[in-house]
């Protein structure tokens, strides 16, 4: 079983929190995660709900991207540390213990600048722009999330690759 369902069966569209499936996705890219062939495009997912993170790193690798996880903050400047240069994208949870989302941006930020980091969470998204407005955050996306909305946004932040 990959998220809830048999092995050889795609997923519609899969509910962050609940796993139920919703609509169809395509599949892209190649073995290297890159659907144009290049370099690898790889994202960083940061939450502390290990479903969340799970379902979210299988959608992204449907989606032919390269995936790195973090269970909190602390966790994800460590992996962003050590694959310094390939990270193009981070999507980070809001609330997680340790270092939450705000502090971590923040780190984020310091180690590098143009970081491109897309906030999750189930808040409403007037309480994220009251917290990160003007900061430079990339994306937001709104727990729970559908397949082709994580898709849309993440493709959108990814840099072009070739």
């Amino acid at each position: 079983m990959v998220c809830g369902r048999p092995r050889g069966k795609r997923p519609r569209a899969v509910h962050a929190r609940t796993g139920k499936v919703r609509m169809p996705i395509s599949r892209g890219g190649n073995a290297e995660g890159d659907p144009d062939g290049g370099t690898p495009r790889v994202v960083l997912v940061v939450d502390d709900e290990p479903a969340i993170r799970a379902v979210t790193t299988r959608a992204l690798e449907l989606f032919g991207l390269t995936v790195l996880s973090a269970g909190d903050g602390e966790e994800a400047l460590r992996i962003f540390h050590d694959h310094w240069g390939e990270v193009g994208c981070v999507l980070l949870d809001l609330s997680m213990p340790r270092l939450d989302g705000e502090r971590t941006f923040d780190r984020l930020r310091e180690l590098d600048p143009a970081a491109r980091v897309v906030l999750m969470t189930g808040y409403p998204l007037s309480e994220a722009e009251g917290r990160f407005g003007g900061r430079g955050l990339a994306g937001f996306l709104q727990k729970p999330f559908e397949l082709a909305e994580l898709k849309r946004v993440v493709e959108a932040v990814l840099p072009a690759t070739g």
